[in-house]
């Protein structure tokens, strides 16, 4: 039981990071592209 929740949080943790990564790539983008747009 411990160790199937510690497994569910290290799960959490590794999509959060990976999801972080996501925005961040997506935010970029996003700037790129006004900047491409506008600039």
């Amino acid at each position: 039981m411990y160790k199937n929740e510690f497994w569910n949080n290290e799960n959490c943790i590794k999509m959060g990071i990976s999801s972080v990564r996501e925005w961040y790539r997506i935010f970029w983008n996003a700037i790129l592209f006004i900047i491409i747009q506008f600039g």
